[in-house]
Protein backbone atom coordinates (compact mmCIF):
# COMPACT_ATOMS: atom_id res chain seq x y z
CA UNK A 1 0.00 0.00 0.00
CA UNK A 2 0.84 3.48 -0.80
CA UNK A 3 -0.67 4.92 2.25
CA UNK A 4 1.57 6.40 5.01
CA UNK A 5 2.79 4.55 7.80
CA UNK A 6 1.07 5.14 10.84
CA UNK A 7 2.04 2.71 13.05
CA UNK A 8 6.32 1.87 11.92
CA UNK A 9 6.50 -2.71 13.17
CA UNK A 10 9.93 -3.42 14.69
CA UNK A 11 12.04 -6.02 13.21
CA UNK A 12 10.16 -9.19 14.47
CA UNK A 13 6.55 -7.74 13.76
CA UNK A 14 4.43 -5.71 15.92
CA UNK A 15 1.10 -7.01 17.94
CA UNK A 16 -1.31 -5.20 16.28
CA UNK A 17 -3.73 -5.44 13.46
CA UNK A 18 -0.76 -7.10 10.70
CA UNK A 19 1.26 -10.33 10.24
CA UNK A 20 4.61 -11.40 11.55
CA UNK A 21 8.16 -10.43 9.11
CA UNK A 22 9.38 -14.19 7.10
CA UNK A 23 12.41 -13.74 9.32
CA UNK A 24 10.10 -14.24 12.91
CA UNK A 25 9.06 -17.13 11.52
CA UNK A 26 12.40 -18.64 10.31
CA UNK A 27 13.25 -17.42 14.00
CA UNK A 28 10.26 -19.20 15.61
CA UNK A 29 11.31 -22.52 13.86
CA UNK A 30 14.59 -22.36 14.98
CA UNK A 31 13.82 -22.10 18.36
CA UNK A 32 11.78 -25.01 18.66
CA UNK A 33 14.07 -26.76 17.05
CA UNK A 34 16.82 -26.12 19.27
CA UNK A 35 14.50 -26.01 22.38
CA UNK A 36 12.49 -28.90 21.78
CA UNK A 37 14.94 -31.61 20.42
CA UNK A 38 12.63 -34.86 21.51
CA UNK A 39 9.55 -34.20 19.16
CA UNK A 40 7.67 -37.01 18.19
CA UNK A 41 6.22 -34.72 15.57
CA UNK A 42 4.96 -31.43 14.41
CA UNK A 43 1.35 -30.50 13.92
CA UNK A 44 0.83 -27.49 11.64
CA UNK A 45 -3.04 -26.42 11.65
CA UNK A 46 -2.87 -24.08 8.59
CA UNK A 47 -2.84 -20.72 6.98
CA UNK A 48 0.26 -19.94 4.97
CA UNK A 49 -1.27 -16.90 3.72
CA UNK A 50 -0.87 -13.29 5.09
CA UNK A 51 -4.33 -11.41 5.88
CA UNK A 52 -4.22 -9.33 2.65
CA UNK A 53 -6.86 -11.22 1.65
CA UNK A 54 -7.77 -9.22 -1.62
CA UNK A 55 -4.31 -9.37 -3.28
CA UNK A 56 -3.83 -13.20 -3.49
CA UNK A 57 -3.06 -15.01 -6.28
CA UNK A 58 -2.81 -18.23 -6.60
CA UNK A 59 1.03 -17.91 -7.61
CA UNK A 60 1.83 -16.13 -4.47
CA UNK A 61 -0.04 -18.50 -2.01
CA UNK A 62 2.24 -21.50 -3.72
CA UNK A 63 5.56 -19.93 -3.37
CA UNK A 64 4.09 -19.45 0.38
CA UNK A 65 3.48 -22.66 0.75
CA UNK A 66 6.96 -23.35 -0.53
CA UNK A 67 8.83 -21.61 1.41
CA UNK A 68 7.21 -22.38 4.29
CA UNK A 69 7.96 -25.76 4.22
CA UNK A 70 11.14 -25.63 3.08
CA UNK A 71 11.85 -23.79 6.59
CA UNK A 72 10.18 -26.58 8.36
CA UNK A 73 12.51 -29.15 6.19
CA UNK A 74 15.87 -26.69 6.89
CA UNK A 75 14.95 -26.94 10.90
CA UNK A 76 13.41 -30.69 11.28
CA UNK A 77 14.78 -32.46 8.36
CA UNK A 78 13.92 -36.01 10.45
CA UNK A 79 10.58 -34.98 12.51
CA UNK A 80 7.42 -35.89 10.51
CA UNK A 81 5.47 -33.06 10.09
CA UNK A 82 1.00 -33.12 9.58
CA UNK A 83 -0.64 -30.64 8.07
CA UNK A 84 -4.08 -29.13 7.86
CA UNK A 85 -5.20 -26.97 4.91
CA UNK A 86 -6.35 -23.46 6.75
CA UNK A 87 -8.99 -21.64 4.93
CA UNK A 88 -6.19 -18.19 3.78
CA UNK A 89 -5.26 -21.44 1.39
CA UNK A 90 -8.13 -20.32 -0.92
CA UNK A 91 -7.49 -18.20 -3.28
CA UNK A 92 -9.96 -15.88 -3.51
CA UNK A 93 -9.72 -16.87 0.68
CA UNK A 94 -11.77 -19.35 1.44
CA UNK A 95 -12.52 -20.38 -2.01
CA UNK A 96 -12.56 -24.68 -2.32
CA UNK A 97 -15.37 -25.79 -4.14
CA UNK A 98 -16.03 -29.30 -3.87
CA UNK A 99 -16.50 -31.50 -7.33
CA UNK A 100 -19.58 -30.64 -8.20
CA UNK A 101 -19.47 -27.09 -8.52
CA UNK A 102 -19.51 -25.62 -12.37
CA UNK A 103 -15.71 -25.79 -14.02
CA UNK A 104 -14.13 -28.07 -11.23
CA UNK A 105 -11.32 -28.03 -13.01
CA UNK A 106 -10.46 -24.55 -13.84
CA UNK A 107 -11.99 -22.80 -11.14
CA UNK A 108 -11.82 -25.22 -8.04
CA UNK A 109 -8.52 -26.00 -6.13
CA UNK A 110 -7.33 -28.57 -7.89
CA UNK A 111 -4.08 -25.94 -8.41
CA UNK A 112 -4.24 -25.50 -4.15
CA UNK A 113 -4.10 -29.55 -3.29
CA UNK A 114 -1.81 -30.78 -5.44
CA UNK A 115 0.93 -28.22 -3.99
CA UNK A 116 -0.18 -29.08 -1.04
CA UNK A 117 0.30 -32.79 -2.08
CA UNK A 118 3.56 -32.64 -3.11
CA UNK A 119 4.75 -30.46 -0.15
CA UNK A 120 3.32 -32.90 2.21
CA UNK A 121 4.28 -36.10 0.35
CA UNK A 122 7.55 -36.19 2.41
CA UNK A 123 5.85 -36.86 5.44
CA UNK A 124 2.62 -38.85 4.41
CA UNK A 125 2.03 -42.13 2.44
CA UNK A 126 1.59 -42.01 -1.38
CA UNK A 127 -2.22 -43.08 -0.37
CA UNK A 128 -2.70 -40.14 1.89
CA UNK A 129 -1.46 -37.98 -0.81
CA UNK A 130 -3.79 -39.24 -3.12
CA UNK A 131 -6.59 -37.75 -0.40
CA UNK A 132 -4.66 -34.26 0.05
CA UNK A 133 -5.23 -34.46 -4.32
CA UNK A 134 -9.15 -35.10 -3.83
CA UNK A 135 -10.07 -33.55 -0.93
CA UNK A 136 -7.25 -32.06 1.46
CA UNK A 137 -7.77 -34.82 4.08
CA UNK A 138 -5.92 -37.69 4.68
CA UNK A 139 -5.72 -40.60 7.39
CA UNK A 140 -1.49 -40.88 9.02
CA UNK A 141 -0.42 -43.09 11.99
CA UNK A 142 2.01 -41.09 13.87
CA UNK A 143 2.25 -44.50 16.47
CA UNK A 144 1.23 -47.92 16.21
CA UNK A 145 -2.89 -47.56 17.38
CA UNK A 146 -2.71 -44.03 16.88
CA UNK A 147 -4.79 -42.84 13.87
CA UNK A 148 -4.33 -39.03 13.24
CA UNK A 149 -7.05 -37.52 10.93
CA UNK A 150 -6.22 -34.44 8.83
CA UNK A 151 -9.78 -32.66 7.81
CA UNK A 152 -10.53 -30.08 5.51
CA UNK A 153 -12.87 -27.42 7.74
CA UNK A 154 -12.52 -25.20 4.87
CA UNK A 155 -15.65 -26.86 3.02
CA UNK A 156 -17.71 -25.69 6.23
CA UNK A 157 -16.36 -21.87 5.98
CA UNK A 158 -19.25 -19.39 5.62
CA UNK A 159 -17.54 -17.21 3.14
CA UNK A 160 -16.38 -20.52 0.44
CA UNK A 161 -19.72 -19.99 -1.01
CA UNK A 162 -18.96 -23.07 -3.62
CA UNK A 163 -20.16 -25.24 -0.24
CA UNK A 164 -23.77 -23.74 -0.43
CA UNK A 165 -24.72 -26.41 -2.92
CA UNK A 166 -24.55 -29.17 -0.47
CA UNK A 167 -23.65 -27.67 2.73
CA UNK A 168 -24.15 -30.29 5.14
CA UNK A 169 -21.34 -32.83 3.22
CA UNK A 170 -18.90 -31.00 0.48
CA UNK A 171 -17.10 -33.80 -1.47
CA UNK A 172 -18.51 -36.41 1.41
CA UNK A 173 -15.73 -35.50 3.62
CA UNK A 174 -18.08 -36.13 6.89
CA UNK A 175 -19.10 -39.08 5.29
CA UNK A 176 -15.40 -40.37 4.56
CA UNK A 177 -14.32 -39.50 7.97
CA UNK A 178 -17.09 -41.41 9.34
CA UNK A 179 -15.90 -44.35 7.27
CA UNK A 180 -12.66 -43.58 9.06
CA UNK A 181 -13.51 -43.50 12.53
CA UNK A 182 -15.60 -46.62 12.36
CA UNK A 183 -12.56 -48.83 10.92
CA UNK A 184 -10.75 -47.27 14.07
CA UNK A 185 -13.82 -48.34 16.54
CA UNK A 186 -13.47 -51.89 15.07
CA UNK A 187 -9.79 -52.38 15.25
CA UNK A 188 -9.81 -50.92 18.70
CA UNK A 189 -7.32 -47.92 17.39
CA UNK A 190 -7.57 -44.06 18.82
CA UNK A 191 -8.24 -41.30 16.59
CA UNK A 192 -6.88 -37.85 16.71
CA UNK A 193 -8.17 -35.27 14.05
CA UNK A 194 -6.59 -32.08 13.00
CA UNK A 195 -7.99 -29.43 11.36
CA UNK A 196 -7.91 -25.65 11.09
CA UNK A 197 -11.64 -24.22 11.75
CA UNK A 198 -13.02 -25.57 14.94
CA UNK A 199 -16.60 -26.48 14.70
CA UNK A 200 -18.27 -24.41 17.49
CA UNK A 201 -16.54 -21.44 15.76
CA UNK A 202 -19.30 -18.55 14.17
CA UNK A 203 -17.36 -18.70 10.96
CA UNK A 204 -17.91 -22.58 11.09
CA UNK A 205 -21.86 -23.01 9.06
CA UNK A 206 -24.23 -24.65 11.12
CA UNK A 207 -25.54 -27.59 8.73
CA UNK A 208 -21.95 -29.00 8.39
CA UNK A 209 -20.65 -28.20 12.27
CA UNK A 210 -24.14 -30.05 13.65
CA UNK A 211 -23.61 -33.04 11.50
CA UNK A 212 -19.83 -32.89 12.80
CA UNK A 213 -21.24 -32.30 16.84
CA UNK A 214 -22.85 -35.89 16.09
CA UNK A 215 -20.19 -37.66 14.37
CA UNK A 216 -17.57 -36.75 17.71
CA UNK A 217 -20.74 -37.82 19.83
CA UNK A 218 -21.17 -40.88 18.44
CA UNK A 219 -17.12 -41.79 18.18
CA UNK A 220 -16.69 -40.05 21.74
CA UNK A 221 -15.14 -43.33 22.62
CA UNK A 222 -12.56 -43.65 19.80
CA UNK A 223 -11.72 -39.85 19.60
CA UNK A 224 -9.54 -38.69 22.15
CA UNK A 225 -7.59 -35.68 21.26
CA UNK A 226 -8.63 -32.67 18.51
CA UNK A 227 -6.95 -30.01 17.74
CA UNK A 228 -6.94 -26.50 16.18
CA UNK A 229 -5.98 -23.40 15.05
CA UNK A 230 -7.88 -20.35 13.13
CA UNK A 231 -8.94 -18.11 16.21
CA UNK A 232 -5.24 -17.29 16.68
CA UNK A 233 -6.12 -17.72 20.33
CA UNK A 234 -5.29 -19.63 23.30
CA UNK A 235 -8.92 -21.43 24.45
CA UNK A 236 -11.32 -24.53 23.71
CA UNK A 237 -14.28 -25.94 23.01
CA UNK A 238 -16.59 -28.36 24.47
CA UNK A 239 -18.93 -31.09 23.00
CA UNK A 240 -21.99 -32.18 24.68
CA UNK A 241 -24.46 -35.04 24.14
CA UNK A 242 -27.59 -33.43 23.30
CA UNK A 243 -29.78 -36.16 24.20
CA UNK A 244 -28.47 -35.92 28.06
CA UNK A 245 -30.65 -33.62 29.98
CA UNK A 246 -27.96 -32.73 32.15
CA UNK A 247 -25.72 -32.04 29.27
CA UNK A 248 -23.26 -34.58 29.88
CA UNK A 249 -19.83 -33.37 28.39
CA UNK A 250 -18.47 -35.82 25.58
CA UNK A 251 -15.03 -33.96 24.28
CA UNK A 252 -13.37 -30.89 23.40
CA UNK A 253 -10.77 -29.19 21.12
CA UNK A 254 -7.48 -27.86 21.91
CA UNK A 255 -7.52 -24.52 20.11
CA UNK A 256 -3.99 -22.83 19.93
CA UNK A 257 -2.61 -19.66 19.64
CA UNK A 258 -0.82 -18.25 16.15
CA UNK A 259 2.17 -17.51 15.28
CA UNK A 260 1.30 -14.56 13.61
CA UNK A 261 0.92 -11.31 15.39
CA UNK A 262 -3.04 -10.38 13.64
CA UNK A 263 -4.71 -9.55 15.55
CA UNK A 264 -3.53 -7.95 18.80
CA UNK A 265 -1.28 -10.80 19.71
CA UNK A 266 1.90 -12.16 20.64
CA UNK A 267 3.74 -15.00 18.55
CA UNK A 268 3.17 -18.04 20.27
CA UNK A 269 3.35 -21.75 20.06
CA UNK A 270 2.26 -25.11 22.12
CA UNK A 271 4.03 -28.47 22.92
CA UNK A 272 1.66 -31.35 23.79
CA UNK A 273 2.40 -34.01 26.22
CA UNK A 274 0.57 -37.70 24.82
CA UNK A 275 0.19 -40.84 26.66
CA UNK A 276 1.25 -43.61 24.24
CA UNK A 277 4.11 -45.24 23.11
CA UNK A 278 3.25 -48.77 24.48
CA UNK A 279 0.32 -51.66 23.69
CA UNK A 280 -2.83 -50.14 25.01
CA UNK A 281 -2.05 -46.57 25.43
CA UNK A 282 -5.02 -44.21 25.90
CA UNK A 283 -3.44 -41.52 23.62
CA UNK A 284 -5.05 -38.55 25.69
CA UNK A 285 -3.45 -35.51 26.15
CA UNK A 286 -1.90 -35.38 29.56
CA UNK A 287 0.02 -32.11 29.70
CA UNK A 288 0.49 -28.73 27.84
CA UNK A 289 2.98 -26.20 27.52
CA UNK A 290 1.88 -22.73 25.22
CA UNK A 291 5.27 -20.19 24.44
CA UNK A 292 4.25 -17.00 23.82
CA UNK A 293 7.04 -14.21 22.63
CA UNK A 294 6.51 -10.70 23.99
CA UNK A 295 6.37 -8.57 21.21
Amino acid sequence: SDAPVKVPAGKWGAVYNCDIPFRTFDAAMRHIAETHKDLDYIIVTGDMESHDNWVYTREKTKDNIINITQVFVKYFPDTPIYEAVGNHEGVPQDSMGPHNMEDYENRGPTWLYNTLAGQWSRWITPESVKGVQYRASYVEYPSPGLKLISLNSDYCAIYNYYIYLNQTDPDGTLSWLVSELLASEQKGEKVHIISHIPAGDNYCIKGWAHNFYEIVNRFENTITAQFYGHTHYDHFEVYYDESNPAGRPTHFNFITPSLTTYSYVNPAYRIYTIDGGYEGASYTVLDTETYVTDL
